[in-house]
């Protein structure tokens, strides 16, 4: 005779309304984990927005912030992949946009969001960020006298500058902040013009976004 005990245990069964229950909770669990994750370009509009901030508060400016809603899309990587990645983008044979700058260049804050609305106005999706990486960390590590760094500097700018529009000034990836032009794999545009001509930079955006018009 079967005790007591035995007779009173129930067997588990796996129905499918478990197992659906089962797989629809570990799926919420996943899909709140991912949503929590910053994405790179919510990390990339929180550094923006930061340096601006940071900025304003020390100097007494008030440099606009940026919104979600922005056109940026940062070339990110290590140096070589940075200028690799520009120079595929430059192939397009539509324009390609590009802001290059650092973050704590004082012009390069307060036109990003000048750029931004810019670009909005004149129906461009996008405009890439090149940070000056490759400067900034030479600079803060005293080798922008050496060598090796003026090579690499002129290869980069080489790179950058293959066929270039004959009527472009050549892009020095030492001196930022500058807006870029490119198309069918030519830098067409670049702002850094002769220092002493009188343009401001709303003149300057004006110019490189309204390049689509002249078509």
């Amino acid at each position: 005779m079967a005790s007591k005990s035995k007779r009173n245990q129930a067997k588990f069964k796996w129905t499918k309304e478990l197992i659906f229950l089962i797989v629809f909770v570990v799926g919420l669990i996943i899909i709140t984990v991912v949503l929590a994750i910053p994405s790179k370009s919510s990390k990339n509009l929180n550094k923006y927005n930061e340096a601006i901030t940071a900025y304003n508060t020390a100097n007494s400016t008030s440099y606009t912030t940026l919104t979600k809603d922005n056109v940026y899309e940062e070339i990110d990587g290590n140096y070589d992949n940075q200028v690799e990645s520009l120079v595929k983008l430059a192939k397009s044979d539509k324009y390609t946009y590009v802001f290059y700058g650092a973050l704590d260049n004082p012009t390069f804050l307060e036109q990003l969001s000048n750029v931004n609305t810019y670009a909005k106005n004149y129906e461009i999706e996008k405009v890439y960020i090149f940070l000056a990486n490759y400067v900034k960390d030479a600079e803060a590590n005293s080798e922008t006298s050496t060598s090796t760094y003026n090579t690499k500097l002129k290869e980069y700018n080489k790179q950058i500058n293959e066929g270039i529009d004959k009527d472009c000034k050549e892009f020095d990836m030492a001196t930022y902040p500058a807006l870029l032009a490119f198309k069918d794999g030519k830098l067409v545009y670049n702002t850094q013009i002769d220092t002493k001509a009188e343009y401001t930079w709303n003149q300057y955006i004006n110019k490189v976004f309204g390049l689509e018009k002249l078509k």
